[in-house]
């Protein structure tokens, strides 16, 4: 029998054992997109199951009577995530039988429970250390013929990434190329300053992503009524204490009218459930209350973070009759299916979305973004940009968005880079500026990442530049090319189409999944070669435009194609801002 190791050192040095838990991660397949929509709708009933179920525990330790939705809002996410990672791992246990593969556990002595929900992430996404431990409480519980190693969580990459190191240069270097954005930042923040101390808000932004401009222009344009907060901090220095066990009990509990999964979903909340849901919960509890007397009659808070603090501070505001507005984050989503579209509906009063209407929810607003999208037409120093997006082992929650992570979908991924770049000619690869995702590269992500060397290293020596830095944004390294190519549907394919700069998107259909009612979403687009699902095909396409890319994208089929789709979806010409002035001037 084959010996799994699942008992591995976080530490990135001990490779063989990093590598050797990787066999578990490969028992990961692509499903059909029936069995997806199968799948997706179980772990949806589930959560709808045991939200409520969760919400009483957890009135039950704290001795509160709070609605389902004040707890909904705070653990929700974590919870659908939870799910996920739960039914992950009985999926890969299945196939470690069939298999007939022998496994190591994490001794119980050694489990890690999280500090908060950020915690909880890193722990079970961005580290091998949690799935190991659900697989762990899952052979102690059903299986008596253990074996058992002595490895303990490190979080030591946690801490190292946490400092903060004072470099000079570096300061001096970003002063001189960013002099406007640090200026504008310094009068937001004076501004800021001083409204919080003459005005009382009506309109709270809680850790939004708006421009440093359009922070200033509210502001101004409201006489003060809105306000930023985007610095909420409820952290405290109590995560080590004492652990809750008869709490942690109440939590875990399991029934016997549970089914399977839900059994082992349970069972495995005594060491999964964040510090801050139980013993921290009193100090965050009572620095929300501070926060939210210091600022006054509240009417409204806009928040699109996903931060365990935003969503404390949103749960207690909305506790106290403040509503709550969800400002859509800055990718579209409503087209995918498995979409958390309906998790956002479920905990806010309304979704200010990104130019998309619903009929079937009057929740949903079209109103466009404060992100910043596009930037000033800048010298054409880049022939041709290709924007990457990050490979990893795992998904964070079962929805067909993360079309990179999971180990199945990640080698399709890479499959189709290689299919386009083999079918480049040699003399247009070597003009391409790569630009791949900053995660791929950073330490704290080692452990999650699945880095781009490993299967297109032949193409990332030839290409002209490789970039993996955070300072050189994708909207502002859009400015300066003449072709964009991304190979992924997040933020960077809309910030080139708003630029209107000559884009091509690559579509892997096999992984990327749209929900039925919206099959025709990407047609024109297709239709006018902005976007292939063949990657072949769109190489082949760049061979015949990359010496004057224009020709083909001022005509005027393809300039009309892409007004439709933002028409239709994205608000170049936003209503946001004249939305939350209005709003702040409401008197109730």
């Amino acid at each position: 029998m084959k010996l799994i190791e699942i008992s591995m050192n976080d530490n990135i040095e001990h490779q063989e054992i990093i590598s050797s838990f990787n066999e578990l991660e490969k028992l990961d397949e692509i499903t059909s997109q029936l069995d997806f929509e199968i799948e997706n709708r179980f772990q949806k009933n589930m959560y709808l199951k045991i939200i409520p179920e969760l919400s009483k525990r957890l009135n039950n330790i704290h001795n509160q009577s709070y609605p389902e939705k004040y707890w909904e809002q705070i653990i929700g996410l974590e919870i659908l995530m939870h799910i996920h990672h739960c039914r992950d791992i009985l999926k890969k246990i299945k196939k470690i039988r069939d298999k007939k593969y022998k496994i190591k556990i994490i001794k119980p002595k050694n489990y890690y429970i999280p500090k908060n929900s950020s915690d909880y992430r890193l722990f079970t996404q961005h580290r091998d250390f949690g799935h190991a431990q659900l697989l762990s409480i899952y052979e102690c519980e059903y299986n008596n013929n253990l074996i058992y190693c002595d490895t303990v969580y490190d979080n030591s990459i946690n801490k190292i990434n946490k400092k903060k190191y004072f470099k000079f240069f570096s300061l001096i270097k970003k002063i001189l190329t960013k002099k406007t954005e640090i200026i504008f930042i310094l009068i937001r923040r004076i501004l800021s300053l001083f409204l919080r101390y003459i005005i009382k808000p009506r309109l709270l932004l809680v850790q939004t992503i708006f421009t440093n401009l359009y922070y200033i222009k509210l502001m101004i344009l409201s006489l003060g009524k809105i306000q930023i907060l985007n610095d909420l901090e409820l952290k405290d220095d109590r995560s080590h204490e004492r652990i809750d066990s008869i709490s942690r009990k109440k939590m875990s509990k399991t029934h016997s009218n549970f089914n399977n999964f839900e059994k082992f979903f349970f069972l495995t909340l005594f060491h999964f459930t964040p510090k801050s849901w139980i013993e921290s919960y009193g100090f965050k509890y009572n620095k929300n209350k501070s926060i939210l007397k210091k600022y006054g009659n509240i009417n409204y808070v806009v928040s699109e973070s996903s931060s365990e603090e935003a969503h404390f501070f949103l749960a207690n505001a909305s506790n106290v009759g403040i509503k709550v507005l969800y400002n859509e984050h800055n990718f579209l989503q409503q087209f995918i299916l498995g979409n958390t579209i309906w998790f956002h509906l479920r905990n806010c009063d309304k979704f200010l979305s990104l130019g998309w209407s619903s009929i079937s929810s009057k929740k949903v607003i079209p109103l466009g973004s404060l992100y910043q999208w596009s930037t000033k037409k800048k010298k054409e120093n880049i022939e041709i940009l290709f924007i990457s997006s990050v490979a990893s082992k795992k998904f964070p929650l079962y929805s067909a968005a993360y079309g990179e992570q999971g180990y199945s979908k990640a080698l399709s991924y890479f499959d189709m880079n290689i299919k386009f770049f083999s079918n480049l000619e040699n003399s247009i690869i070597s003009k391409i500026y790569f630009r791949g995702h900053p995660h791929v590269k950073k330490k704290l992500y080692s452990g999650y990442v699945i880095d781009d060397n490993l299967y297109l290293n032949k193409y990332l020596n030839e290409f002209s530049t490789v970039d993996y830095s955070s300072h050189n944004s994708a909207v502002n390294l859009i400015s300066q090319s003449k072709l964009v190519i991304i190979n992924y549907l997040s933020t960077p394919w809309l910030q080139s189409l708003v630029s209107n700069v000559p884009t091509i998107i690559l579509l892997n259909k096999d992984v990327y999944y749209v929900d039925q009612s919206y099959i025709s979403f990407f047609d024109l687009l297709i239709k006018n070669n902005i976007i292939f699902t063949s990657a072949a095909s769109a190489a082949q396409f760049v061979n015949s435009i990359s010496d004057n890319p224009n020709i083909w994208w001022n005509s005027k089929n393809v300039q009309n194609a892409r007004s439709k789709f933002l028409d239709s979806n994205f608000m170049v010409k936003q209503q946001l801002s004249k939305f939350l002035v209005k709003l702040s001037g409401e008197i109730e």
